[in-house]
């Protein structure tokens, strides 16, 4: 996974205005580094997109903000709150909500709020 420059990645880290703050994040399974102390902020109410070929470790950075997976080094902050290993109920009380796609079959999906 591609990370900003440093400069760019501790402005955007240390911001009090952040509504979400991931600091320096690394998640390791094992031999195989999937993220390597990613940084970045994200005010309220802004749009912020994550892109990037299979493989690049996306989807193990949404786990990690959403407390499905703990990471191995590194902080997240949610409205200034500490929410790094935090279980997904254990921040959602806070104002946030998550949605997955639940498939019972390939041709049918439903949208489940957790």
């Amino acid at each position: 996974m591609s990370v900003a420059p440093a400069a760019a990645r501790e402005g955007a880290a240390t911001s009090a205005a952040n509504f979400l703050v991931v600091d320096r994040v690394t998640c390791q399974f094992g031999g195989v580094l999937a993220v390597n102390a990613v940084s970045f902020g994200v005010g309220q109410g802004e749009l912020f997109g994550l892109i990037g070929p299979n493989g690049a470790g996306k989807t193990t950075l949404f786990n990690l903000i959403t407390g499905l997976t703990t990471p191995t080094r590194g902080n997240l902050r949610y409205r200034g709150e500490d929410i790094t290993g935090l279980p997904p109920t254990g921040w959602q009380s806070a104002g946030s909500r998550g949605h997955f796609r639940t498939c019972a079959s390939s041709a049918s999906c439903r949208r489940s709020p957790t």
